[in-house]
């Protein structure tokens, strides 16, 4: 099976929110009757009102099938995998003696295009790939344009001295830090009103102190 390239939103509508594949937020439909279903989101699909009636209203249990299937569309989707791409580090996790789901998570978050992406080069793991590609990434001051190139520990990751691409790069931190300011701008003014309505007002410096230690980090 290829990569994945069609339309992301109605994945995430499905399997949940996935950082490394967008950035998008979709639509979600909320049924609005009354009874066992209110307040519900309605499955994405011409067919979704009738998914969810089909649904028992007081059991959300899923079988472990699909439980295992989420798990799996999750991991593809994100670090934007194949098939066969996800059974080959599966096999390779089995081989190592120790903890199998944390080997091949390890694996993952070592692979080129989801370190670029931690390292906030690149909005998402998509676009770190296409760094990548395109020869904007340097390991080691050597050019390495194989986005599932397997980093290690002293690995150095740096930008080509090329106007582009320090461009690219510039961009998109700059988009990040932006976007750090605003959050820890909304959860100092949320965390605050809460504690305000709490009648905790003496314990608000040191609250927000601990929330700008952890956004800091």
């Amino acid at each position: 099976m290829s990569r994945y390239l069609g339309p992301r939103l109605k994945i995430i509508r499905r399997i949940g929110k996935l950082r490394g594949f967008t950035r998008k937020k979709p639509f979600r439909r909320v049924f609005r009757g009354r009874g066992p279903f209110g307040g519900k989101v309605i499955p994405p699909g011409q067919h979704g009102l009738v998914k969810l009636f089909k649904t028992r209203p007081y059991d959300s249990s899923e079988s472990d099938y699909l439980i295992r299937l989420k798990v799996k569309q999750r991991l593809r989707f994100n670090y934007g995998l194949t098939e066969r791409q996800l059974v080959n580090y599966v096999r390779k996790a089995k081989k190592i003696k120790e903890s199998t789901g944390q080997v091949l998570l390890q694996f993952l978050e070592m692979r080129l295009d989801n370190v670029v992406f931690r390292l906030n080069m690149a909005p998402t793991i998509v676009a770190a790939r296409q760094l990548i590609n395109h020869g904007h990434i340097r390991i080691n001051n050597k050019k390495v344009n194989i986005p599932s190139y397997m980093c290690k520990p002293k690995d150095i990751i740096s930008v080509a001295m090329k106007q582009k691409s320090l461009k690219l790069i510039n961009k998109n931190l700059q988009d990040y830090y932006k976007r750090m300011r605003f959050y820890k701008k909304r959860l100092e003014k949320t965390l605050a009103f809460i504690l305000f309505r709490l009648k905790i007002v003496k314990n608000m410096s040191t609250a927000l102190q601990l929330v700008n230690n952890i956004i800091n980090k």
